[in-house]
């Protein structure tokens, strides 16, 4: 969106020129068309994305957030993956369950529900930024439930069935076996 490559002189190459803040980080693709957008073949540096993966350029003064430039935290939080058999859908979800560190049974956590599930496990390394923020106090101990979409055009729609999976399904299934809050402020 910050403008169009134009060619350099007679060559095969192509630029774009912009300004940008001294500690960037930049994750980008380059459109050969209205849907055609490829990795920069001449940009080692690539990152996951919701969509796949992309190029990335990192500006000179750019810090990785603490969380990843922390080691991990110790202890760790406890994944879990496991199926949500969805009537809303007509099929099972996968779902994956984080439970911070010394999680008890018999309290009542916040509950963070998080959709593109997988992605956000294991691109995004969400359990390890949520173990980080706990151990930091920098939020409550909290359960998250990471959702897979089929489809993120059909999930993510107005009125999809996902709606009535995440409200009608999922949320009184975490109630059923975790001990997380029932307060709608809390979720």
């Amino acid at each position: 969106t910050v403008g169009k490559m134009t060619r350099v002189g007679q060559t095969a190459w192509y630029s774009l020129e912009t300004k940008v803040e001294p500690y960037a980080r930049i994750e980008y693709l380059i459109a050969y068309g209205g849907s055609d957008y490829r990795l920069d073949p001449h940009n080692p540096r690539k990152v996951q994305r919701v969509s796949g993966p992309a190029s990335e350029v990192v500006m000179p003064g750019y810090q990785p957030p603490q969380e990843f430039a922390d080691p991990p935290v110790q202890p760790a939080g406890d994944v879990t993956e496991t199926v949500l058999d969805s009537q809303a859908i007509g099929e099972p979800r996968r779902v994956i369950v984080y439970t911070p560190p010394g999680y008890a049974g018999n309290g009542a956590y916040p509950l963070a529900v998080f959709h593109d599930g997988a992605l956000f496990v294991n691109s995004g390394e969400a359990p390890r930024v949520l173990d980080w923020l706990i151990a930091h106090n920098a939020i409550r101990p909290i359960v998250a439930v990471f959702v897979d979409p089929k489809s993120r055009t059909d999930d993510f729609r107005h009125a999809a069935p996902m709606r009535a999976v995440v409200a009608g399904e999922l949320l009184p299934w975490m109630a059923a076996l975790y001990s997380v809050t029932s307060d709608p402020g809390e979720r």
